[in-house]
């Protein structure tokens, strides 16, 4: 939560470190693994991003807000089927 209200105050960086840091604790939480692959993606850094969505989905693999994040990444990336198949 504190990685969000960072990241909404514009501190990205600040974010994505505490973000690190709530995946680095539970490593398998889909949430904040979410959290810190959207953090890559407005920081500008999309491969990273998916490689941690990918991880998020791995973790859980029927959690529908990742697949929606990761389509619309994909879709701003110009990847329309890949983007169109996590929908």
């Amino acid at each position: 939560a504190y990685g969000t209200l960072l990241g909404r105050s514009g501190k990205l960086d600040a974010a994505i470190s505490q973000w690190e840091e709530a995946v680095r604790l539970s490593p398998g939480n889909p949430l904040a693994l979410q959290a810190l692959a959207s953090g890559h993606a407005a920081r500008g850094e999309p491969a990273r991003a998916l490689e941690i969505y990918d991880r998020a989905l791995q973790a859980n693999p029927g959690y529908y807000a990742v697949r929606l994040d990761k389509g619309d990444l994909l879709l701003a990336m110009g990847r329309t089927d890949a983007g169109l198949a996590e929908y």
